[in-house]
């Protein structure tokens, strides 16, 4: 049974999904937990790059309507006064959580 991702405001779908078998499901989640151990082990140097990168990336893209929101999380993706207020704020909690790194 496919899923749709719709915006509740207007009740309109805006995307469908087929839907993933259990065992797809269980690998998906596998992988994730290989990558949560995995980063658990990375130093905080790599993991202030991979941070960096990705804030470069999200400032990078800030004017784009929708670029930093996935389908169906049930907002406009054309917010006009609003556009890259989001993608700000978590650079400014990026920035914070950089400063309590330790050996900074």
């Amino acid at each position: 049974m496919p899923i749709e991702s719709y915006n509740p405001h207007t009740g309109r779908v805006l995307r469908t999904f087929p839907a993933f078998t259990w065992v797809k499901t269980e690998r998906i989640l596998d992988q994730a937990h290989r990558a949560a151990a995995k980063w658990q082990t990375t130093s905080f140097a790599h993991r202030a790059d991979v941070l960096r990168a990705a804030a470069a990336l999200l400032r990078e893209r800030q004017d784009e309507p929708g670029a930093h929101h996935g389908p169906g999380n049930g907002q406009a993706r054309d917010r006009r006064p609003r556009r890259g207020a989001e993608v700000r704020r978590l650079l400014r909690v990026l920035r914070r959580k950089r400063r309590k790194i330790p050996g900074r």
